[in-house]
């Protein structure tokens, strides 16, 4: 990787860094201390700011990729993330948790590379860890957003984008597990989809709760979870084995 392309990754994450933690300090002052909401919608677009940055980091890797195929993949997902952040500034809900399905389908398709031939050798690993994480939705739905929701279209959004977030949480932890990617590309993985998961569930249960100074809260910590998930699996699209670390 060339210099200037090593310099404007770390300006990006110097000021991914530098925005969280003044989102962090600001929300956290007026949520906690001055038991007020005017930080949500204060730090409303700043916030926003940072997934294009992300977006940007994926662009900037260019030829130090893991490969091309990879790199096509991960770039398709962050601008869903885009098309997804644009759509719940503009409060398309709907929309937006559909660009973040189409987000998780092509990560699904990006980490599940290789993992057909790798079946048979981790066939009860494959299978135990998909049966939890699928009870896991599952209750998750049945017992927070249905009783909620009831029927509708919102919960039909959350209940399929729910399957696919669950199917990719898997396939980023069997990719690990498996070891199809190198190691510490594979770690990046699973550990930025898992706060991912976590950090979407914060989401559902944000657009749920009516309660102003709850829904705060929750937005706080989504953020301090989705930021580190969508920065981690940016970087794990970049090709550790043959460059020196950008």
């Amino acid at each position: 990787m060339n210099t200037n392309k090593k310099i404007a990754i770390k300006i990006a994450l110097t000021s991914i860094t530098l925005i969280l933690i003044y989102f962090v300090l600001v929300n956290t002052y007026y949520t906690f201390f001055l038991n007020s909401t005017f930080a949500y919608s204060h730090t409303r677009l700043l916030k926003r700011v940072m997934p294009f940055i992300c977006a940007a980091i994926v662009f900037l890797i260019g030829k130090d990729c893991l490969n091309k195929k990879d790199a096509t993949f991960l770039k398709i997902s962050y601008l869903m993330i885009l098309g997804a952040e644009i759509s719940f500034t503009l409060s398309k809900v709907i929309l937006a948790i559909a660009f973040f399905g189409l987000c998780q389908i092509f990560l699904i398709i990006r980490h599940s590379a290789g993992i057909s031939n790798s079946i048979k050798e981790n066939k009860k690993f494959l299978l135990i860890s998909g049966i939890i994480i699928g009870i896991v939705v599952a209750v998750l739905i049945a017992t927070i957003f249905y009783p909620t929701l009831g029927t509708g279209t919102l919960l039909y959004s959350i209940v399929i984008y729910g399957i696919i977030l669950g199917i990719s949480l898997w396939i980023g932890i069997a990719n690990y597990h498996i070891g199809n990617f190198p190691k510490k590309n594979a770690l990046l993985i699973m550990i930025g989809i898992t706060l991912f998961f976590i950090s979407d569930f914060l989401v559902g249960l944000e657009i749920i709760i009516g309660d102003a100074y709850s829904k705060n809260i929750l937005n706080l910590f989504l953020w301090i979870l989705y930021i580190p998930a969508i920065t981690l699996i940016a970087l794990s699209g970049y090709n550790f084995l043959t460059n020196s670390k950008p």
